[in-house]
C-alpha cells in the first residue's frame, strides 16, 4: 500500500513536466540540459545521434527522502547516473564516513560502466533526489571509450578516492597532487619534475580526508603548513563571523600561504564544509627539491620575499579590526568578482594581492589625492563602502561601488581626487603589478572600464 502511493506521489512529481523534451517526454528542457553537460564532460566523442539515442534510453528516478542505496562496491553497477537535483554520499568501507558529496548536475557510476568493472564505493543518497539512470547495458552499447584514456588517468581527472586499493604506493595520490600544483598560483611556474620531488616527500599521505565541519587550522594557530584543496570546499570564518566558503573547482584553491611564509598568528579558521580532500604542505617538502633545482629554489626565494613585504607594510590595527575578513585568500576573491579582473587566472590575481596595501578611509576624506589621480599610476578595489571621482569640488558621474575595481581611463576627468562617501575600506595595488601579472600572463586581455 505504502509502495504504491510512493509510486504515485513520485509519478506525479516527475513523470509530467510542464515542457518536455520532444525525444523522450519524461524529460524537462533542464534535465536535458543537465544529462547533456554530464555527457560533454566524459572523455567520449558523441554525435547527435548517439546524444539523441541515450536522451530517449534514460529513465526518470526518484528517492524518498531517507537514505537508499544506489551502487554497492563490489557488485555490478545498474548504471550511469546523472543527479537532476538532491545530494548523493559516496561512502567508505561499512558506511564508516563519507568520501565525498555528489551534487546537482554531477554523475557517478561511470567508472564501472566504461571500464567493465564492479562498483568501487557504496553510494547513497542523501535526501530526495531525482536522477537520470542509463542502464548498463545501454552505455555499453552506444559509448565506446577511448583506449588511450586509462582508469589511473580518469580517476586523476575526476579526483577519485582510490577506495579499492586499485593502484600501488599512492600512484593515484601523487599524480592528483602534481596535477594540482601545477595549476596552485604559488608554484604554477615550476617544472613538474621539481613537483614530483615535492610531492614524493610528502608523508604519511599525499592526500587528506578531511570530515565534515573538521578544522584545518584555527585563528590564533601558529602558521607553518600551507594547504591546496583537491576536491570539495572549505569555509572560512573570523570570530563568530562566517566569512565565505572555498570551492576547489577543477584547478584546486591554496590557501594558508602566509603562515607558510612567515610564521605568523592565523587571523582565520578554516573548516571543511563537506567532506574535502586536502594536501598539505610543510617546509621540509621543499628541501629536496630547492637543492636539486635552482630556478625553483629562486622562484620560492622571491615568493618568500614577497610574502614578507606585503606582512610587514600592514597597519596593524587595521588588520586586528577586521581579522581573517582581510586575508590573502579572499582579496583574490574579491579581484575574481570585479568586472575588470573576473577571467584572470588564479595566478594572475595573486600578483595583485600579493602587492596589495589596505586602508580605511573616513568619509568624504581622500581615497586618492590629486596628484596619485593625475599620474594614474594607482588602482583600487572597495572592499567596504564606496567612493566618487571629484572634479573642481563636484562629484562626477564617475563612481566605485562595493567590489569595482578603480582604473583611471580616457572617459574620466583628467584632474580631479577620489572621495569616500561614507566610511571606506579599499585595496590599492599599484599598476606595476597588473604590468607584472600581464607579463606573466601575456595571454590576458584586460578591459579598462
Amino acid at each position: 500500500m505504502g509502495n504504491k502511493q510512493s509510486a504515485r506521489r513520485r509519478e506525479s512529481q516527475i513523470v509530467r513536466p510542464q515542457f518536455a523534451s520532444s525525444i523522450n517526454p519524461l524529460l524537462t528542457p533542464e534535465a536535458v540540459v543537465t544529462l547533456t553537460n554530464c555527457l560533454n564532460r566524459l572523455p567520449l566523442v558523441l554525435d547527435k545521434r548517439v546524444r539523441d539515442e541515450v536522451i530517449r534510453r534514460v529513465d526518470l528516478k526518484e528517492t524518498d527522502e531517507a537514505p537508499e542505496v544506489l551502487l554497492s562496491k563490489g557488485h555490478e553497477p545498474s548504471g550511469i547516473h546523472v543527479l537532476v537535483s538532491g545530494s548523493v554520499n559516496v561512502f567508505s568501507e561499512n558506511r564508516k564516513f563519507v568520501l565525498r558529496e555528489i551534487q546537482a548536475g554531477d554523475c557517478f557510476g561511470e567508472v564501472s560502466v566504461l571500464f567493465n568493472m564492479k562498483c568501487t564505493a557504496d553510494v547513497w543518497s542523501a535526501n530526495r533526489c531525482v536522477m537520470l539512470l542509463l542502464k548498463t547495458s545501454d552505455a555499453r552499447q552506444l559509448f565506446t571509450f577511448p583506449s588511450e584514456i586509462t582508469l589511473l588517468q580518469w580517476f586523476q581527472q575526476r579526483r577519485y578516492l582510490d577506495t579499492s586499493k586499485l593502484f600501488e604506493n599512492q600512484q593515484l595520490s601523487k599524480e592528483i597532487a602534481i596535477d594540482v600544483l601545477q595549476k596552485s598560483p604559488v608554484v604554477n611556474s615550476w617544472r613538474k619534475e621539481s613537483l614530483v620531488t615535492v610531492v614524493n616527500t610528502i608523508k604519511p599521505a599525499i592526500i587528506v580526508l578531511y570530515p565534515t565541519d573538521s578544522i584545518i587550522f584555527k585563528e590564533g594557530w601558529k602558521g607553518q603548513e600551507m594547504f591546496v584543496l583537491v576536491h570539495g570546499q572549505v569555509k572560512f570564518s573570523t570570530g563568530n563571523q562566517q566569512l565565505v566558503t572555498f570551492d576547489a573547482g577543477d584547478r584546486g584553491f591554496s590557501f594558508g600561504e602566509e603562515g607558510f611564509f612567515t610564521g605568523t598568528e592565523r587571523r582565520s579558521t578554516v573548516r571543511a564544509a563537506g567532506p574535502c580532500q586536502v594536501i598539505m604542505l610543510r617546509e621540509e617538502n621543499f628541501h629536496d627539491a630547492v637543492s636539486q633545482f635552482t630556478t625553483e629554489a629562486t622562484l620560492l626565494r622571491e615568493l618568500s620575499v614577497k610574502w614578507k613585504q606585503q606582512v610587514n607594510q600592514r597597519d596593524g590595527e587595521l588588520y586586528s579590526k577586521y581579522g581573517g575578513a582581510l586575508d590573502l585568500e579572499i582579496l583574490r576573491m574579491t579581484l575574481k568578482q570585479t568586472e575588470v579582473f573576473k577571467t584572470c587566472p588564479p595566478g594572475f590575481l595573486y600578483i595583485l594581492a600579493l602587492s596589495m596595501v589596505i586602508k580605511e578611509i573616513q568619509a568624504d576624506e581622500n581615497v586618492l589625492s590629486t596628484r596619485q589621480y593625475q599620474e594614474g599610476g594607482t588602482l583600487f578595489v572597495v572592499l567596504q563602502g564606496s567612493a566618487e571621482v571629484i572634479e573642481d569640488d563636484m562629484p562626477t558621474s564617475h563612481t566605485v561601488e562595493l567590489k569595482q575595481v578603480f582604473w583611471k581611463n580616457n572617459s574620466m576627468p583628467d584632474r580631479g581626487w577620489v572621495k569616500a562617501t561614507g566610511l571606506c575600506v579599499a585595496a590599492f595595488f599599484p599598476e606595476e603589478a597588473v604590468r607584472e601579472a600581464e607579463n606573466t600572463f601575456p595571454d590576458v586581455v584586460l578591459p579598462r572600464t
